[in-house]
């Protein structure tokens, strides 16, 4: 009979590389930003999905190798109506993403667009594969006669 494999386990492997580049850390907000991180061979970037707010209202930051975001994303008034029901969320919301020392958060560049946050953090110069050159050596074959 096939053994099961824990929900917790099979998360932690998913998640193993992206782990390797970033401690994820929430702080607690309700208010969860849909994430997705792409690792390329020289760069990692990060999406944050942002609909409806202004650029404005995003505060990016990175220090000591810490990347913050602080968005705050108002209500929005309904002059003249009553709110039965909000299900889009609204109000402030804060995450941390500790860098590695893999990635260059000097070189991190942003840009948003369309409700979506680019992060683009190039991999140190120290850890991108390179190509190794490899030196050959002839032997010299004396003709017999």
């Amino acid at each position: 009979m096939p053994r099961a494999i824990p929900v917790n386990s099979l998360a932690n492997s998913l998640f193993s590389d992206f782990d390797r580049y970033f401690n994820r850390t929430d702080s607690g907000s309700q208010w969860a930003v849909p994430t997705d991180v792409i690792r390329f061979e020289d760069r990692v970037e990060i999406n944050f999905d942002l609909p409806g707010v202004s650029v404005d209202d995003i505060d990016l930051t990175v220090e000591n190798r810490q990347l913050n975001l602080l968005v705050e994303r108002p209500a929005p008034a309904y002059e003249g109506g009553t709110v039965i029901s909000r299900e889009r969320r609204t109000g402030s919301m804060h995450r941390q993403l500790y860098l590695s020392e893999n990635l260059d958060p000097d070189s991190l560049r942003a840009s948003y667009s369309e409700g979506v946050l680019t992060v683009t953090l190039p991999v140190a110069e120290a850890v991108k594969p390179r190509k190794v050159a490899i030196s050959a050596t002839h032997t010299a074959v004396e003709a017999s006669d």
